[in-house]
């Protein structure tokens, strides 16, 4: 029992000493920053959940935007009006015309007539002199 107690003793001696202190400050710092680790890594996988889940988001709106136009495509009158913004073709008989708006920008319209239209553009200069 002697033996048990000086054990004993000597362990506390040890522990309360400088060294034991020493000892204990390593020890907490090593567990201090294995959990900083632990904490760093945790919020890094909370940011990477974040872009995963708008990822996700965009990829869901896609899936609808090409499910609408794949349902549009599967009628005649989509793959129709996809043939002619894609490649500017109309059916036999019609006749294009170009539209320009006043800034220049111009679209193609396909459409059969009967009748040509010419677009006549004078200046203000020609319109003084032809009254």
């Amino acid at each position: 029992m002697a033996v048990s107690v000086q054990r004993k003793r000597n362990l506390e001696r040890v522990l309360l000493s400088w060294g034991g202190f020493i000892l204990l400050i390593i020890v907490l710092f090593f567990l201090g920053r294995a959990t900083y680790d632990v904490y760093e890594k945790s919020h890094i996988a909370a940011l990477e959940r974040i872009s995963r889940i708008n990822e996700f988001a965009d990829l869901e709106t896609r899936k609808s935007s090409l499910e609408a136009q794949l349902a549009k495509l599967q009628t005649g009158r989509g793959v129709e009006e996809e043939l002619r913004n894609r490649y500017q073709v109309g059916k036999p008989g019609e006749e294009a015309v170009m539209v320009v708006d006043d800034k220049g920008n111009g679209h193609l319209e396909y459409g059969t007539t009967t009748q040509k239209v010419e677009a006549t553009t004078t200046s203000w200069w020609s319109k003084i002199f032809n009254q």
